[in-house]
């Protein structure tokens, strides 16, 4: 309010709301693996641990994106669609919050192998450390006279960049497991994955003008595309056999249930 004023706040929220929205279609299959990841470390199998916790971080990127790629490429149709009059700043907010929430998804999982080996004081210390330097940051942004989406957006994705580095780094100090394990299962399938659909969209707006019509067919073709290119650069082989016999299982079972019924 003292640099902003309240036009600002009703950005912040809307940002806040997309967010909301896209974070929910991966929360089901997190709920789903962290008491598997605490199980196996009570156990002791500290290989499974790490396992699940990279495929929690990948899958929770990759169907985050299937909501984030067409949001964040279309945010300001969708935001002209959704507010009568759109506040200032709020499509690069939202632009912002998106990919700083796909950061943080990018090691989700590692958060939850952090809290079931138990030893988490000095990581909640470094990880609260780096957050509490957004605001800083921000505010120094914000007295040298920078924009308000410029001095937020650098705020909010350096302290997430570096939050899920902090994340990588602990697992690494605490389980004995190569930062570059995360990079090659997590960061780079996941970065190839997503920018196969991104550069189908990009290709689709260079051509065609902004249009509800549009809008829908990048949202389809979207998600497809996704699923394709999941299936060939962000699957390992453990996984497309999983992915392939939970899709055989469930036709089996609406097949059954079609048959009965």
């Amino acid at each position: 309010n003292i640099f902003c004023g309240p036009k600002i706040n009703a950005s912040f929220g809307v940002a806040s709301q997309v967010t909301g929205q896209v974070a929910s279609i991966s929360q089901g299959l997190f709920n789903a693996l962290a008491p598997e990841i605490t199980a196996s470390e009570g156990r002791g199998n500290r290989e499974r641990v790490i396992s699940l916790a990279l495929r929690a971080s990948k899958f929770s990127v990759l169907l985050t994106s299937l909501l984030l790629i067409p949001v964040l490429m279309e945010t300001d149709m969708i935001l002209g669609l959704w507010l009568k009059e759109v506040p200032p700043f709020t499509a690069a907010l939202c632009r912002i919050a998106l990919i700083a929430f796909l950061i943080d998804k990018m090691t989700i999982g590692y958060m939850v192998a952090v809290g079931a080996k138990g030893r988490i004081a000095g990581y909640q210390f470094t990880l609260g450390s780096i957050l509490l330097l957004a605001p800083l940051i921000a505010w120094l942004a914000f007295i040298n006279g920078a924009n308000v989406a410029v001095a937020v957006g650098w705020s909010v994705l350096t302290t997430k960049l570096f939050c899920s580095l902090g994340r990588v780094w602990w697992v690494k100090h605490l389980m004995d497991t190569p930062m570059r394990r995360w990079f090659a299962v997590v960061l780079v399938r996941s970065l190839i994955t997503i920018a196969v659909p991104m550069s189908c969209i990009q290709a689709i707006q260079v051509f065609w003008a902004p249009s509800l019509a549009r809008l829908l067919v990048e949202v389809l073709l979207s998600g497809g595309i996704l699923c394709i290119s999941s299936w060939f650069f962000g699957f390992d082989q453990d996984e497309r056999r999983y992915v392939s016999s939970n899709i055989r299982r469930f036709f089996q079972i609406l097949r059954q249930r079609t048959t009965h019924g």
